[in-house]
C-alpha cells in the first residue's frame, strides 16, 4: 500500500495584526520529502503516528510538505498557494497513491477564504477524482465545515484538550485508511453544528462540559457499524459562518446511525449551555495578590488574553508590569522581544540591562514595561520538546536571554513567539520553573498537561488581547447567529 502523506497547519486569529506569510511556515516548521520522515519519527503527533502505523503495516508513505506556523492572522494568499502547490505536485509525481494521508488543523483561515481545510481537501479531490481515498487529522479546536466533510473520506479529531493524542489519533487515521483501501469499510460521516462557540477556557477534556459530551461520543462508538466520533470544540477567535462546537460522526456505510448519534450530542450540548460560560477567570489584580502571598509555589498565573498558540503577541506586559509594581520575587516570566534580546547580548552575560520590553506588536497587551536588571544567560532558543503535548518535536524560540531583577525576578526573553506547553522553553535558558515561587505563561490551557503536577495553584488570569475570554468584546460580523454567547436567546 503507497499512501501520499502531509501537513499544512494553521490556527488563524481574525483579530491579530501578525500576518501569516510564507516565512512565518519556515521560521515554526517547513519540512519536505523524506526529511519529513525523520523529523516527525517517534513523535507525539499525527504525522508521528502515520509512520508508526506504515511500520507496522508494511505502508509505504510518500511524503510531499509538512508546514505549520504559530497561531496568528490570516495566512496570505501566496502562501498557502505555494504550500498546496507543492503538496498537489507531490501527489501528482506519487504515481497511482492507493490514498491521501493528512494533519491538518480545521481553524485556517486566509485572507480571502474563511476554510482554509475546506480549500485544501476540495482541491485534492479535484486533483485525485471521486474514488481515492482522502483521510485527515483534525484538532479538537478545529471548526468543522460542510465542504471539509464533503470533501474528505474521513476526518478523525483529538480527542484531548491539551492535546496529548496525536500520535494516536495518527495511527486510527492510518487504520482507518488500511480498511478503506482493502475494501473492508465504507466511510460515511455526518456532521451536526449546535449554536454555541465557546472560549478555549471551557473546551477542555479533563474537566467541564467536554467531559459528559466525549463520554457520549465514546458510548457510541461501542455500536456496531460506528468507526469514530469527534468532539470538536472549536476556535472561536475567528471572525467565520462556522466558528464553534462541532461533532462529526463516521460510520461504515451508515448515514441514519452517524445522524442519530451527531443530533444527540447537539441536543445534550445545549442543555448545558450555561456550562461553556468561563468559570475561572481571576482579576488581574486579585491573582498577583493570591500569587505572592502565597504560602507555597509555584503559582501558574496563565495570561488568558495573551496566547501565542491562539494568535496573540506574545509580547503582553499586563502581568509583567503588575508583578513588578508589587514587589513580586522569584517570577520566572517569558516575553518575545527581539530588539530586546539583542540588547542583552550587546551587554553581554552578566552585563547590565536597561530598557522597554514587550508591548510592542500592539495597542492590546499593554505598554512597553521598563525593565532593568542583569543578563544572566544567553542562549540559540533551540530544545526538544519532552513532556506529553508534541513530545520529541525540536523547537526554535530564536535566540533567548534571560534578565533578572531583583533576587530571582526572571524574565525570559525571546525572539520568537512561543506558547510555552513544554517548561524545556524556560529550562534551555536554565530557568526551572518548577522552582520558582510564581510562573506566568502566556498561554490559554495547553501548557496543563506538562505544569499541572508541579503547580501548587493555576489562576486563569482575565487580561486584554487577541484570545480574552469575554467574547462579546470582538467585532464579529460572519458568524453565524445567533450563537451563544453572543446571543443570549438562542
Amino acid at each position: 500500500m503507497r499512501l501520499v502523506t502531509g501537513k499544512i497547519s494553521h490556527e488563524s486569529n481574525t483579530f491579530s495584526v501578525i500576518p501569516t506569510d510564507l516565512e512565518a511556515f519556515r521560521r515554526r516548521g517547513y519540512h519536505c520529502g523524506e526529511d519529513i520522515l525523520s523529523a516527525f519519527a517517534d513523535t507525539n503527533t499525527p504525522l508521528g503516528g502515520f509512520i508508526d502505523g506504515a511500520r507496522e503495516r508494511g505502508v509505504q508513505l510518500l511524503p510531499t510538505v509538512a508546514a505549520d506556523a504559530t497561531p496568528a492572522g490570516p495566512v496570505t494568499r501566496s502562501a498557502l498557494d505555494t504550500l498546496l502547490a507543492q503538496l498537489l505536485d507531490g501527489i501528482r509525481k506519487s504515481g497511482n497513491p492507493d490514498g491521501i494521508l493528512l494533519q491538518l488543523h480545521g481553524a485556517m483561515v486566509t485572507e480571502d477564504s474563511e476554510d482554509g481545510e475546506g480549500e485544501i481537501l476540495a482541491a485534492i479531490r479535484e486533483e485525485v477524482g471521486e474514488d481515492l481515498p482522502i483521510v485527515a487529522t483534525l484538532d479538537l479546536h478545529g471548526n468543522v465545515t460542510e465542504r471539509m466533510v464533503s470533501a474528505a473520506t474521513a476526518l478523525i479529531g483529538y480527542d484531548t484538550n491539551p492535546h496529548v493524542d496525536g500520535r494516536a489519533r495518527g495511527r486510527e487515521a492510518l487504520d482507518c485508511m488500511w480498511r478503506i483501501v482493502r475494501g473492508e469499510i465504507e466511510p460515511v460521516m455526518v456532521r451536526s453544528q449546535p449554536p454555541i462557540m465557546p472560549h478555549p477556557l471551557r473546551v477542555r477534556t479533563d474537566t467541564g462540559p467536554l467531559v459528559d459530551l466525549l463520554n457520549i461520543a465514546r458510548s457510541w462508538e461501542e455500536e456496531p457499524g460506528i468507526l469514530d466520533v469527534s468532539v470538536f470544540g472549536g476556535w472561536p477567535h475567528v471572525d467565520v459562518r462556522d466558528a464553534g462546537l462541532s461533532f462529526l460522526a463516521l460510520t461504515d456505510a451508515d448515514e441514519r446511525l452517524a445522524r442519530t448519534a451527531v443530533e444527540e450530542l447537539s441536543e445534550e450540548a445545549l442543555c448545558q449551555l450555561e456550562e461553556f460560560r468561563p468559570q475561572t477567570l481571576v482579576d488581574l489584580d486579585e491573582a498577583v495578590e493570591r500569587a505572592v502571598g502565597a504560602s507555597s509555589g509555584p503559582v501558574i498565573l496563565a495570561e488568558i488574553g495573551d496566547s501565542p498558540a491562539g494568535g496573540s503577541s506574545g509580547d503582553g506586559t499586563h502581568t509583567l508590569r503588575a508583578l513588578l509594581s508589587a514587589g513580586a520575587d522569584d517570577v520566572a516570566i517569558l516575553v518575545k522581544d527581539p530588539e530586546a534580546v539583542a540588547a542583552a547580548e550587546d551587554a553581554g552575560v552578566r552585563g547590565s540591562f536597561s530598557m522597554r520590553v514587550g508591548g510592542k506588536t500592539d495597542d492590546l497587551h499593554g505598554e512597553p514595561t521598563h525593565l532593568a536588571g542583569a543578563v544572566r544567560a544567553l542562549t540559540d532558543g533551540i530544545y526538544v520538546n519532552r513532556g506529553p503535548m508534541s513530545t520529541g518535536v525540536t523547537v526554535d524560540v530564536g535566540r533567548t536571554a534571560v534578565i533578572r531583577t531583583g533576587q530571582r525576578f526572571d524574565v525570559v526573553l525571546t525572539e520568537r513567539r512561543i506558547s510555552p506547553v513544554d517548561p524545556q522553553v524556560f529550562r534551555q535558558a536554565g530557568v526551572d520553573p518548577a522552582q520558582k515561587r510564581i510562573v506566568v505563561l502566556k498561554s490559554g490551557g495547553h501548557f496543563r498537561a506538562a505544569y499541572t503536577d508541579m503547580a501548587a495553584e493555576i489562576l486563569d488570569v482575565d487580561v486584554p488581547g487577541v484570545t480574552a475570554a469575554d467574547l462579546t468584546s470582538f467585532g464579529y460580523s460572519a458568524v453565524r447567529r445567533p450563537v451563544f454567547p453572543l446571543d443570549e436567546d438562542i
